[in-house]
């Protein structure tokens, strides 16, 4: 996708979710905050799961919301928040997620490439 990588994350929120559908976001940093507010600039019904800017997603917290808001549709995560230097734990964060048949996105715009990444095997829908 040409553009810049705000470019790309909005595309994907703006187009994967289905009218109806709903967010669940666990920003630690900036870019995970962007998407957030992406997300309502867009008028998606959305929900943080914020962790801070020192802390990974918190994965018990991601399973009680998930277990509990039965009308999240759609997870999504920053694979390396740059702002931070965190690199976030998909691998984890995906089992979870697809345990409870959500569509999976990362963010993976700084890691990609870099850093191995199995879309097929971590179950990455976007």
């Amino acid at each position: 996708m040409q553009g810049s990588g705000t470019f790309c994350v909005e595309s994907v929120i703006g187009t994967a979710l289905p009218a109806g559908g709903k967010l669940l976001i666990l920003p630690n940093g900036a870019y995970g905050d962007r998407m957030v507010k992406i997300a309502r600039t867009l008028k998606i019904a959305c929900v943080a799961n914020d962790s801070g800017e020192l802390d990974p997603p918190d994965l018990e917290k991601l399973e009680t919301t998930l277990k509990t808001d039965r009308a999240i549709t759609h997870v999504a995560v920053v694979h390396s928040e740059t702002t931070t230097g965190m690199l976030n734990p998909i691998e984890a964060i995906g089992r979870i997620v697809k345990k409870y048949g959500k569509v999976f996105i990362v963010d993976a715009m700084s890691s990609f490439g870099g850093i191995p990444i199995d879309v097929e095997a971590l179950d990455i829908d976007f």
